[in-house]
């Protein structure tokens, strides 16, 4: 359906879940964005580094687990993917992604946290 209304998730504040999933309580949720798509991966930067395949990254390479929903169901649904550190690389992680960013604002790019 998203692609049917042309919906374009690059640029857009998201929210992503790094840690648990959306509800629970022990969910740690950054802001991020796509900054492009790539086939069916897109390049996600993060408002700040986290843990993903033991370093601490700022941009992620991720892919939907569900593939016939793709990053066109971001207008109406979270989403789940699987984030990998490099392009075609094994999923390292699985997170969770939601149009609107958690605090409101838009994406600001830091430091690694260490």
């Amino acid at each position: 359906m998203g692609r049917l209304l042309r919906f374009d998730p690059v640029g857009r504040p998201l929210r992503v879940w790094v840690r648990s999933r959306p509800g629970e309580e022990d969910a740690e949720v950054v802001a991020g964005q796509i900054l492009r798509l790539a086939g069916d991966e897109a390049l996600l930067a993060l408002e700040r580094g986290v843990a993903l395949g033991g370093r601490c990254v700022q941009q992620a390479w991720v892919r939907p687990v569900e593939r016939r929903y793709g990053f066109g169901a971001l207008w109406f649904s979270f989403i789940c993917v699987e984030a990998s550190a490099e392009r075609d690389a094994p999923a390292a992680a699985r997170w969770w992604l939601r149009l609107g960013a958690p605090t409101g604002e838009g994406l600001r790019i830091a430091a690694c946290d260490r």
